[in-house]
């Protein structure tokens, strides 16, 4: 598996920023709780865990926790938000490499963000997939999030909302867009900091394949995921092609399936 690019991740120190946290965990809390409940969950591998606030919830609930991800900044930056909770356990990892260095087992894995379409080839996301498969208990749970690439390629639709946020007396705008290459996209975040009276901006970009509903659900199915469900977000909200913000796949681990 080629390594996924990071430096966007391990360059973006305002990442924390560019998201309301507190209010988007408490809007997503309820459906992560329905469906742990519902499988049973004790234990959680979050797989490309950035900073690691998914992580922290489902601590917050007694679950035993596990994150990684390849980018040694964003792992830096979980471990400095879980002081006081060594209870999770954080680890530099990439997509293929959960079975080698945090191989679990696990009852659920989330991979949460938009982070498999960072996979620029079909053989790179089928080995995430297996990884997935292998760590997880029989019956175990998977839940995916991405952009709904789906509206976004359609439109097109190159402009995501703007977000904005404040810290010690800084302000923040991230201006987030994609440019069409092909069968890729990039993904690019322009942040804008104002300090006193004086504007400085930083720009990253990193490629994308974009994943549509049909063709990740066809590779889950053959990997040896069953009883897939589509939602909206992370809210439970209904799939709808044209509209949902995001693709929140959940699946359950069955027989390894046959990729071909």
């Amino acid at each position: 598996m080629e390594p996924m690019e990071v430096p966007l991740y391990d360059r973006f120190d305002a990442y924390d920023l560019l998201i309301n946290w507190p209010s988007r965990l408490r809007s997503e809390a309820p459906f992560f709780r329905q469906l742990f409940r519902r499988h049973r969950v004790q234990s959680v591998l979050d797989v490309a865990c950035g900073t690691g606030r998914h992580a922290h919830l489902f601590s917050r609930w007694g679950l035993r926790v596990t994150g990684t991800d390849l980018s040694s900044n964003m792992i830096r930056r979980a471990r400095e938000n879980a002081v006081g909770n060594p209870s999770i356990q954080f680890l530099e990892a990439g997509f293929g490499e959960v079975q080698q260095k945090a191989p679990g087992p696990y009852d659920a894995v989330t991979c949460l963000g938009s982070s498999l379409p960072h996979l620029l080839s079909q053989a790179d996301l089928d080995a995430a997939l297996v990884d997935f498969h292998a760590v997880l208990n029989p019956g175990g749970l998977l839940i995916l999030q991405n952009n709904n690439y789906d509206a976004i390629l359609q439109g097109p639709r190159r402009f995501m909302p703007l977000a904005s946020a404040r810290q010690a007396g800084r302000e923040y705008l991230f201006f987030r867009f994609f440019d069409f290459e092909g069968e890729r996209v990039v993904f690019h975040v322009i942040t804008f900091m104002k300090e006193g009276k004086a504007w400085s901006y930083q720009a990253d970009g990193t490629p994308q394949r974009p994943l549509l509903k049909a063709d990740l659900e066809d590779h889950l199915s053959r990997t040896g995921f069953s009883q897939l469900a589509c939602y909206g977000d992370c809210r439970g909200s209904p799939f709808d092609p044209q509209e949902s913000p995001n693709l929140v796949i959940v699946g359950i681990r069955g027989a390894m399936g046959q990729l071909n």
